[in-house]
This record gives C-alpha cells, structure tokens and sequence, in this order.
C-alpha cells in the first residue's frame, strides 16, 4: 500500500470512528498517539465541516475536504484551529 493509499485508509476508519484517532499510528513514520484529527466548524452543532486529518510528529497528513463529521470528532470553531504547515497526500 502506497502513503497516499496507507492516508485515505486510516481517513476513512477515522470517518467510522473518530475516537480511535489517538491510538492508531501514522502511515507514514510509525508514531503512535500524534495523529490529529480536528473538524473546523462555523458552529459546534454543525453537521459538516473541513476535516484536517495529520501527524504531530513528521507533519505529514490527509488534504483537508468536507465530509459529515462523524460522532466522536474534536470539533473547532473557524478562526480559532491551530492546524500546522503539514505535507498533505490529496485526493487524485
């Protein structure tokens, strides 16, 4: 499996199940515990919003998009997200 393969994989278990985000580890250098996954929102009740999915350690992570945020998923108001310059595998 390819990074960008190893990326959509864990984005779409993190989709079902967004908790296991801090237990899972990084496709691309192995660090357990540092994956972030944080859904920015112009309201905390709001259905969708834009996902940035990303490795604290090597700043490697998933293109943000907008998915239906699911249950579990830190959400962040717009303007307040403190998301790093990381290196996105996008969507092709």
């Amino acid at each position: 499996m390819d990074q960008h393969e190893a990326w959509g994989a864990l984005y779409d278990d993190l989709m079902v199940d967004a908790p296991s985000a801090s237990t899972r580890r990084c496709p691309n250098c192995g660090a357990g515990s540092s994956l972030r996954l944080i859904c920015t929102v112009t309201g905390l009740d709001a259905g969708t919003g834009l996902a940035a999915l990303w490795c604290a350690e090597c700043l490697e992570g998933m293109a943000p998009n907008f998915p239906l945020i699911p249950d579990g998923a830190e959400r962040v108001l717009r303007g307040t997200e403190r998301v790093p310059n990381y290196r996105c595998w996008g969507w092709h």
